[in-house]
Protein backbone atom coordinates (compact mmCIF):
# COMPACT_ATOMS: atom_id res chain seq x y z
CA UNK A 1 0.00 0.00 0.00
CA UNK A 2 1.44 3.49 -0.76
CA UNK A 3 2.51 5.83 2.14
CA UNK A 4 -0.16 8.50 2.43
CA UNK A 5 1.11 12.15 1.28
CA UNK A 6 2.75 14.53 3.99
CA UNK A 7 0.15 15.18 6.91
CA UNK A 8 0.49 18.92 5.79
CA UNK A 9 -1.03 18.26 2.34
CA UNK A 10 -3.20 15.96 3.48
CA UNK A 11 -4.72 18.31 6.08
CA UNK A 12 -5.04 21.28 3.51
CA UNK A 13 -7.13 18.91 0.81
CA UNK A 14 -9.25 17.72 4.03
CA UNK A 15 -10.00 21.47 5.22
CA UNK A 16 -10.91 22.94 1.65
CA UNK A 17 -13.43 19.98 0.43
CA UNK A 18 -16.88 20.84 0.64
CA UNK A 19 -17.49 18.68 3.76
CA UNK A 20 -15.60 20.43 6.32
CA UNK A 21 -18.39 22.35 7.03
CA UNK A 22 -20.41 21.51 9.71
CA UNK A 23 -24.38 21.68 9.45
CA UNK A 24 -25.81 22.76 12.77
CA UNK A 25 -28.77 21.23 13.22
CA UNK A 26 -31.71 23.68 14.55
CA UNK A 27 -34.03 21.45 14.91
CA UNK A 28 -34.71 19.16 17.75
CA UNK A 29 -36.92 17.23 16.64
CA UNK A 30 -37.75 13.90 18.46
CA UNK A 31 -36.16 12.78 21.60
CA UNK A 32 -33.48 10.15 20.11
CA UNK A 33 -33.64 6.52 21.29
CA UNK A 34 -29.75 6.55 20.93
CA UNK A 35 -27.09 9.37 21.76
CA UNK A 36 -24.09 8.75 19.56
CA UNK A 37 -20.99 11.05 21.58
CA UNK A 38 -17.83 11.22 19.17
CA UNK A 39 -15.29 13.96 18.27
CA UNK A 40 -11.51 13.61 17.57
CA UNK A 41 -9.97 11.38 20.00
CA UNK A 42 -8.90 13.93 22.70
CA UNK A 43 -11.22 16.40 22.45
CA UNK A 44 -12.96 16.12 25.29
CA UNK A 45 -15.35 12.96 24.09
CA UNK A 46 -14.41 11.06 27.87
CA UNK A 47 -15.58 15.12 28.99
CA UNK A 48 -18.73 15.06 27.03
CA UNK A 49 -19.98 11.28 28.28
CA UNK A 50 -19.13 12.05 31.95
CA UNK A 51 -21.32 14.66 31.87
CA UNK A 52 -24.17 13.06 30.34
CA UNK A 53 -24.10 10.44 32.51
CA UNK A 54 -24.38 13.33 35.30
CA UNK A 55 -27.31 14.25 33.92
CA UNK A 56 -28.86 10.70 34.19
CA UNK A 57 -28.65 9.32 30.74
CA UNK A 58 -27.43 5.77 30.78
CA UNK A 59 -23.93 5.12 28.95
CA UNK A 60 -24.45 1.11 29.65
CA UNK A 61 -22.30 -1.63 29.03
CA UNK A 62 -18.96 -2.57 30.92
CA UNK A 63 -17.20 0.80 30.40
CA UNK A 64 -13.02 0.63 29.65
CA UNK A 65 -11.48 1.54 32.79
CA UNK A 66 -9.49 4.86 33.78
CA UNK A 67 -5.84 5.05 33.36
CA UNK A 68 -3.38 7.98 33.84
CA UNK A 69 -4.10 9.72 30.56
CA UNK A 70 -8.28 9.79 31.52
CA UNK A 71 -8.21 9.59 35.18
CA UNK A 72 -11.83 9.78 35.49
CA UNK A 73 -12.75 6.99 33.10
CA UNK A 74 -13.25 6.82 28.79
CA UNK A 75 -16.96 6.05 29.17
CA UNK A 76 -16.59 3.71 26.34
CA UNK A 77 -18.30 0.73 26.42
CA UNK A 78 -16.31 -1.83 25.88
CA UNK A 79 -17.83 -4.63 23.49
CA UNK A 80 -18.44 -1.44 20.97
CA UNK A 81 -14.97 0.05 21.36
CA UNK A 82 -13.30 -3.57 20.36
CA UNK A 83 -15.87 -3.53 17.16
CA UNK A 84 -14.80 -0.87 15.93
CA UNK A 85 -10.81 -1.20 16.87
CA UNK A 86 -10.97 -5.09 15.31
CA UNK A 87 -13.37 -3.44 12.06
CA UNK A 88 -10.45 -0.85 11.35
CA UNK A 89 -7.29 -3.15 11.82
CA UNK A 90 -8.95 -5.32 9.56
CA UNK A 91 -9.56 -2.37 6.78
CA UNK A 92 -5.92 -1.46 7.28
CA UNK A 93 -7.09 1.81 9.00
CA UNK A 94 -6.00 1.30 12.20
CA UNK A 95 -6.71 4.89 13.59
CA UNK A 96 -3.50 6.33 15.40
CA UNK A 97 -1.02 5.05 12.67
CA UNK A 98 -0.34 6.41 9.37
CA UNK A 99 -2.47 3.89 7.32
CA UNK A 100 -5.21 5.28 9.51
CA UNK A 101 -4.62 9.02 7.76
CA UNK A 102 -6.18 7.44 4.56
CA UNK A 103 -9.80 7.33 3.42
CA UNK A 104 -11.47 4.04 4.07
CA UNK A 105 -11.39 1.36 1.16
CA UNK A 106 -14.23 2.19 -1.20
CA UNK A 107 -17.04 -0.47 -0.75
CA UNK A 108 -16.01 -0.68 2.49
CA UNK A 109 -19.60 -1.02 4.15
CA UNK A 110 -20.10 -4.04 2.06
CA UNK A 111 -17.32 -5.86 2.69
CA UNK A 112 -17.56 -9.43 4.39
CA UNK A 113 -15.88 -7.74 7.65
CA UNK A 114 -17.97 -4.90 7.81
CA UNK A 115 -21.05 -7.03 7.53
CA UNK A 116 -19.87 -9.01 10.13
CA UNK A 117 -19.14 -5.89 12.47
CA UNK A 118 -22.40 -4.93 11.58
CA UNK A 119 -24.05 -8.08 13.05
CA UNK A 120 -22.28 -7.69 16.12
CA UNK A 121 -23.44 -3.90 16.88
CA UNK A 122 -26.93 -5.36 16.15
CA UNK A 123 -26.79 -7.76 18.80
CA UNK A 124 -25.43 -5.37 20.85
CA UNK A 125 -28.48 -2.52 20.13
CA UNK A 126 -31.00 -5.62 20.35
CA UNK A 127 -30.03 -6.91 23.76
CA UNK A 128 -30.31 -2.96 24.95
CA UNK A 129 -33.15 -2.17 23.27
CA UNK A 130 -34.84 -4.32 25.40
CA UNK A 131 -33.95 -3.16 29.10
CA UNK A 132 -33.63 0.92 27.96
CA UNK A 133 -36.95 2.81 28.26
CA UNK A 134 -35.02 6.06 27.60
CA UNK A 135 -32.79 8.37 25.81
CA UNK A 136 -29.04 6.34 26.00
CA UNK A 137 -25.69 6.85 24.95
CA UNK A 138 -22.50 5.48 23.26
CA UNK A 139 -19.54 7.14 23.07
CA UNK A 140 -16.58 6.07 21.12
CA UNK A 141 -14.30 8.57 18.89
CA UNK A 142 -13.98 6.38 15.87
CA UNK A 143 -17.73 6.64 15.45
CA UNK A 144 -16.49 9.64 13.23
CA UNK A 145 -15.12 7.62 11.14
CA UNK A 146 -17.85 4.63 11.31
CA UNK A 147 -21.09 6.26 11.28
CA UNK A 148 -22.46 4.52 7.84
CA UNK A 149 -22.54 1.70 9.86
CA UNK A 150 -24.30 3.04 12.66
CA UNK A 151 -26.57 4.54 10.64
CA UNK A 152 -26.98 1.11 9.04
CA UNK A 153 -27.69 -0.72 11.67
CA UNK A 154 -29.68 1.84 13.85
CA UNK A 155 -32.17 2.07 10.59
CA UNK A 156 -32.79 -1.27 10.14
CA UNK A 157 -33.70 -1.45 14.06
CA UNK A 158 -35.83 1.70 13.78
CA UNK A 159 -33.66 3.17 16.26
CA UNK A 160 -33.22 6.93 15.86
CA UNK A 161 -30.03 8.41 16.30
CA UNK A 162 -28.61 11.69 17.42
CA UNK A 163 -24.85 12.87 17.42
CA UNK A 164 -23.25 15.23 19.77
CA UNK A 165 -19.90 16.24 18.65
CA UNK A 166 -17.04 17.87 21.12
CA UNK A 167 -14.76 20.55 19.43
CA UNK A 168 -11.60 21.13 20.74
CA UNK A 169 -8.66 23.22 19.81
CA UNK A 170 -6.54 21.43 17.41
CA UNK A 171 -3.03 22.80 18.75
CA UNK A 172 -4.39 20.99 22.09
CA UNK A 173 -5.59 18.01 20.46
CA UNK A 174 -2.38 17.55 18.91
CA UNK A 175 -0.42 18.11 22.03
CA UNK A 176 -1.90 15.32 23.96
CA UNK A 177 -1.95 12.82 21.28
CA UNK A 178 1.77 13.65 20.94
CA UNK A 179 2.04 13.12 24.57
CA UNK A 180 -0.05 9.78 24.59
CA UNK A 181 0.43 7.76 21.26
CA UNK A 182 4.23 9.06 20.16
CA UNK A 183 6.11 6.85 21.89
CA UNK A 184 3.56 3.91 21.22
CA UNK A 185 2.97 4.75 17.51
CA UNK A 186 4.94 7.20 16.16
CA UNK A 187 2.56 9.84 16.70
CA UNK A 188 3.96 13.26 15.37
CA UNK A 189 2.49 16.68 14.39
CA UNK A 190 1.59 16.05 10.77
CA UNK A 191 -0.14 12.57 11.35
CA UNK A 192 -2.34 14.22 14.53
CA UNK A 193 -3.19 16.90 11.88
CA UNK A 194 -4.70 14.81 9.19
CA UNK A 195 -6.13 12.61 11.94
CA UNK A 196 -8.34 16.21 13.28
CA UNK A 197 -9.10 17.10 9.63
CA UNK A 198 -10.08 13.45 8.62
CA UNK A 199 -12.34 12.51 11.76
CA UNK A 200 -14.20 15.67 11.64
CA UNK A 201 -14.50 15.84 7.62
CA UNK A 202 -15.83 12.08 7.42
CA UNK A 203 -18.12 12.71 10.48
CA UNK A 204 -19.84 16.22 8.84
CA UNK A 205 -20.07 14.37 5.23
CA UNK A 206 -21.49 11.28 6.85
CA UNK A 207 -24.42 12.97 9.24
CA UNK A 208 -25.77 14.97 6.92
CA UNK A 209 -30.07 14.40 7.49
CA UNK A 210 -29.08 13.33 11.44
CA UNK A 211 -29.68 15.73 13.98
CA UNK A 212 -26.04 16.87 14.79
CA UNK A 213 -24.98 19.17 17.45
CA UNK A 214 -21.49 20.31 18.42
CA UNK A 215 -20.26 20.88 21.55
CA UNK A 216 -17.52 23.77 22.58
CA UNK A 217 -14.89 21.46 24.56
CA UNK A 218 -13.42 25.27 25.89
CA UNK A 219 -16.83 26.78 27.27
CA UNK A 220 -17.55 23.78 29.48
CA UNK A 221 -14.74 25.75 31.56
CA UNK A 222 -15.11 29.15 30.76
CA UNK A 223 -19.30 28.78 30.96
CA UNK A 224 -20.00 25.36 32.87
CA UNK A 225 -23.73 26.38 33.56
CA UNK A 226 -24.57 28.23 30.32
CA UNK A 227 -22.98 24.70 28.41
CA UNK A 228 -24.81 22.26 30.79
CA UNK A 229 -28.20 24.20 29.65
CA UNK A 230 -27.43 23.66 26.40
CA UNK A 231 -27.06 20.05 26.77
CA UNK A 232 -29.67 19.62 28.52
CA UNK A 233 -31.66 21.59 25.66
CA UNK A 234 -30.68 19.37 23.64
CA UNK A 235 -31.18 16.39 25.38
CA UNK A 236 -34.57 17.45 26.34
CA UNK A 237 -33.52 16.50 30.06
CA UNK A 238 -34.78 17.76 33.00
CA UNK A 239 -32.00 20.29 34.74
CA UNK A 240 -32.83 20.03 38.25
CA UNK A 241 -30.64 21.11 41.32
CA UNK A 242 -29.12 17.64 41.53
CA UNK A 243 -28.75 16.82 37.85
CA UNK A 244 -27.44 20.21 37.42
CA UNK A 245 -24.83 19.71 40.73
CA UNK A 246 -23.54 16.23 38.99
CA UNK A 247 -22.84 18.20 35.82
CA UNK A 248 -21.16 20.62 37.32
CA UNK A 249 -19.29 18.00 39.21
CA UNK A 250 -17.80 16.30 36.03
CA UNK A 251 -16.08 19.68 35.21
CA UNK A 252 -12.60 19.58 36.71
CA UNK A 253 -10.58 21.74 35.09
CA UNK A 254 -7.14 20.42 36.89
CA UNK A 255 -7.81 17.56 34.36
CA UNK A 256 -7.06 19.81 31.40
CA UNK A 257 -3.60 19.02 30.83
CA UNK A 258 -2.90 20.05 27.27
CA UNK A 259 -3.50 23.84 27.84
CA UNK A 260 0.00 24.70 27.32
CA UNK A 261 0.43 23.68 24.11
CA UNK A 262 4.46 22.24 23.55
CA UNK A 263 4.38 21.45 19.74
CA UNK A 264 7.34 20.68 17.59
CA UNK A 265 5.80 23.90 15.50
CA UNK A 266 2.60 25.83 14.96
CA UNK A 267 -0.60 23.87 13.81
CA UNK A 268 -0.96 24.08 10.12
CA UNK A 269 -2.31 27.76 9.96
CA UNK A 270 -5.33 26.27 7.63
CA UNK A 271 -6.31 24.17 10.22
CA UNK A 272 -6.60 26.44 12.79
CA UNK A 273 -8.49 28.88 10.45
CA UNK A 274 -10.83 26.24 9.94
CA UNK A 275 -11.32 25.41 13.67
CA UNK A 276 -11.62 29.08 14.64
CA UNK A 277 -14.42 29.44 11.58
CA UNK A 278 -16.19 25.84 13.04
CA UNK A 279 -16.18 27.32 16.87
CA UNK A 280 -17.06 30.60 15.67
CA UNK A 281 -20.09 29.08 14.07
CA UNK A 282 -20.96 26.76 17.13
CA UNK A 283 -21.21 29.57 19.16
CA UNK A 284 -23.29 31.43 16.67
CA UNK A 285 -25.85 29.12 16.96
CA UNK A 286 -25.79 28.80 20.65
CA UNK A 287 -26.59 32.80 20.84
CA UNK A 288 -29.24 32.44 18.42
CA UNK A 289 -31.13 29.94 21.25
CA UNK A 290 -33.52 31.45 23.79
Amino acid sequence: MAAPPAGTVVADHLVSSPHFVTHLSDDIGQPAKLILLTGMHRSGTSLLGRVLQGLGVPLPGELIAADHFNPTGYFERRDVTAVHEQLLINLDRWWPTAEGCQPLPEGWMDMPLAREASEELRAILQAELRVQHRPWAIKDPRICRLLPLWRSVAGSLGIQLHVIYSLRDPSEVCTSLLNRDGPLVGMDLDRAETLWCLHYSELFRDSINLPCHGVDYELWFSQPQQQLQRIARVLQVSLGNTARSAGLASIEPALRRSRDVHLPRPVNPLIAAHYQDLRSRLIANYSSKP
